[in-house]
């Protein structure tokens, strides 16, 4: 039996997420920490360069996820490569705060056009009956490159220096992004005489899908809800991972504080598998639910200071949480709205979300310097998170009423309606 060629565009998106992820998401840190020491930047310009990354990556999916809706993603993922490369090269050589903040901006852009927008949307026109597998498995890449290329990167760059390494990290950066497009991305299976999850191509009539446009669904009540949720969520989560390492530093020491920040990745991949087996069972926003509440019990226990087994079970119970929410969140949109409006509803959900990504460090550590300790700064992450629980509440309570589309499950569901325009007859197969 032959493997279906949708599992060779989740590996792709897997090396995708964990090259950019690597790199880019959780090496910001690395970078700043970097610049502060080597090159004499003050710890508050460089905070605002980071923030400026993340606010770039969200701002950069809105006129993204317009191309790759309708469109190859491959072009777009292809620019990613090549700017994230020259952004890395910057780095290496860039020392005032006005270039700081054009590198930064560039690697945010670069990283949005090569992981989640481009990603998620490619996974969810290969899979529907398996979308759920598919897109954890995918964004595994995520911890893959936050356990395997951040540490290797930051160990080379405390070694040598940021203006050595840089050069190489650019180099990877673009040579790996090329490659996988090349090798593992494809745009649709329709070109290969396939519908989604392998099935053949149905012989029946066509038959229309209703499904809501992107400006539809900003104005219902469930995309709002569910949006302010998954930011605050982002906020509290985001903000305890970047002073994980610290808290564990202050009431321990800092062999126990890289224990528990590999305790967050390694649970979070446990999580992410153990989410593959619950989306098959459980509907995607319940669980969504469910990863609030876990996030409220972990921000709990982040906020009591019970010495080393406290905090590694604190760093457990949080990384449950990480690994799946960022699973689940397109899942949700896929099974509320349809794939016709999935790219640009998902960028303006993770543009708001950048927001709560941006900020949540900044709150942390500002609550942390306020107060003197970390337990009123998880505290208040907690409660940050029992709010957003509560949306979500609400959300699973207005999604009745709004007349939102069911994906269609019958065979002759017609791609114009679901799936946008697709690939033109006859095109190349490539």
């Amino acid at each position: 039996m032959r493997l279906f060629r949708g599992w060779g565009v989740v590996a792709g998106v897997c090396a995708l997420m964990a090259i950019s992820c690597g790199l880019g998401f959780y090496n910001a840190s690395v970078y700043l920490e970097a610049l502060v020491v080597e090159r004499d930047i003050p710890i508050g310009i460089g905070s605002w360069a980071s923030a400026v990354f993340f606010v770039l990556f969200g701002v950069a999916g809105l006129p993204i996820s317009r191309y790759v809706g309708e469109r190859d993603p491959r072009p777009v993922i292809v620019g990613g490569g090549v700017l994230g490369g020259l952004a890395l090269l910057g780095l290496s050589v860039a020392a005032r705060p006005w270039q700081l903040v054009i590198v930064f901006s560039a690697l945010g852009v670069a990283f949005a056009a090569v992981s989640f927008v481009p990603g998620t949307v490619l996974v969810n026109r290969w899979f529907v009956r398996r979308r759920s597998t598919a897109l954890a498995l995918a964004t595994s890449g995520l911890s893959i490159g936050g356990i395997v290329i951040t540490p290797a990167s930051a160990a080379a760059i405390e070694r040598t220096s940021l203006a050595e390494v840089t050069p190489w990290l650019a180099v990877l950066w673009t040579l790996g992004v090329l490659l996988v497009v090349v090798v593992a991305i494809r745009p649709w299976p329709e070109r290969y005489g396939l519908a989604p999850d392998g099935d053949p191509m149905p012989s029946e009539p066509e038959v229309p899908v209703t499904g809501l446009t992107p400006g539809e669904v900003y104005r219902t009540r469930t995309f709002r809800l569910l949006t302010v949720g998954v930011t605050l969520l982002m906020l509290s989560q985001v903000g305890a991972l970047a002073h994980m390492y610290g808290i564990g530093v202050t009431r321990v020491d800092p062999t126990t504080a890289a224990l528990g920040v590999s305790t967050v990745a390694t649970s979070s991949v446990v999580g992410r598998l153990a989410g593959i087996w619950i989306l098959q069972r459980l509907e995607a926003l319940r669980f969504t639910l469910a990863l609030g509440m876990l996030q409220v019990l972990s921000m709990g226990l982040l906020g009591v200071d019970a010495g080393r087994p406290g905090l590694l079970l604190a760093a457990a119970v949080f990384g449950l949480s990480v690994g799946n929410l960022l699973v689940v969140i397109p899942v949700v949109l896929v099974e509320s709205f349809g794939m016709s409006p999935y790219a640009r509803i998902y960028a303006v959900n993770q543009l708001v979300g950048a927001v709560g990504v941006a900020v949540g460090p900044i709150l942390f550590g500002t609550v942390r310097d306020a107060l003197g300790t970390y337990g009123p700064a998880a505290g208040a992450a907690a409660a940050i998170s029992c709010a957003a629980v509560l949306l979500l509440v609400l959300t699973q309570r207005a999604r009745p009423g709004e007349g939102l589309p069911v994906a269609p499950s019958l065979p002759g569901w017609r791609r114009a309606d679901w799936d946008g325009p697709g690939p033109s007859a006859g095109g190349p197969v490539a």
